[in-house]
C-alpha cells in the first residue's frame, strides 16, 4: 500500500511540477530570453520550491536546481514534456521507495 501510495504521489507530482516549470515557465521564457535563460531560470524557481524538501536548505534547493537543469535540457532537446514528466515520475518514485525501505530497516 505505501508502494502504491508513492508511485501515486510521484504521478501526480511530476505532472504538476512539469506543467508548470518546464510547460509554462520554461516555454515563456524561451520565447522571450532564450533557452539558456530559460532552463536556468525555471531551475532555480524550481530549486527554491524545494529549499524545505530534504535535504532542506541550500543543499537541497542546489541538488533539485541541477535536477531541474537536466529536466529542462531534455525538455528543450525533445520539444515536449513527457520525457521530462517520465524522468520526474521515475526519480519521486525511486527516492520514495528507497526512503521508504530504508526507514524500515
Amino acid at each position: 500500500m505505501v508502494i502504491l501510495a508513492i508511485v501515486a504521489f510521484a504521478l501526480v507530482n511530476a505532472v504538476l511540477e512539469e506543467a508548470l516549470y518546464r510547460g509554462v515557465l520554461q516555454s515563456e521564457l524561451t520565447v522571450t530570453l532564450g533557452v539558456v535563460p530559460a532552463v536556468l531560470i525555471q531551475a532555480v524557481g524550481h530549486g527554491l520550491a524545494h529549499a524545505h524538501g530534504y535535504p532542506s536548505g541550500w543543499a537541497g534547493a542546489v541538488m533539485a536546481g541541477s535536477w531541474a537543469v537536466v529536466l529542462g535540457v531534455l525538455r528543450h532537446r525533445t520539444k515536449g514534456i513527457l520525457a521530462p514528466y517520465l524522468a520526474h515520475v521515475c526519480a519521486d518514485a525511486a527516492i520514495g521507495i528507497l526512503a521508504v525501505t530504508l526507514l524500515r530497516s
